[in-house]
């Protein structure tokens, strides 16, 4: 079992815009990592699965920096979660292909 942080979010409400996340990092220093960042996502579930992914795929997220590994969460105009908690993930591909999830948390939704 691999340990990373984990978050609570600030909580959201159900239907109003979500703020994303407007600077994210997984190097602290800016240090330059040997493969670039190829993907990311970020999923949210409940106790019946996924709900929602975001991903740099889908324009969802925004890779600012590949090579430092920075990236932004792109707001949600209309969040579509309905109340409750959601357990959230960030996982990564590098350009190697090794794939990696460093951050989760959770995300209180009214």
């Amino acid at each position: 079992m691999s340990c990373f942080p984990t978050f609570t979010l600030p909580a959201a409400r159900s239907g109003n815009t979500w703020d994303g996340i407007s600077a994210g990092s997984l190097s602290s220093t800016g240090t330059a990592f040997a493969d670039t960042l190829a993907s990311i996502e970020m999923i949210f579930q409940d106790s019946t699965g996924i709900v929602l992914t975001l991903s740099s795929g889908a324009g969802t997220i925004t890779i600012s920096d590949a090579s430092a590994w920075t990236f932004v969460v792109l707001p949600i105009l209309s969040l579509s979660l309905s109340p409750g908690n959601y357990s959230w993930e960030i996982k990564t591909t590098d350009s190697a292909g090794s794939k990696k999830s460093y951050f989760r948390g959770t995300l209180p939704v009214t």
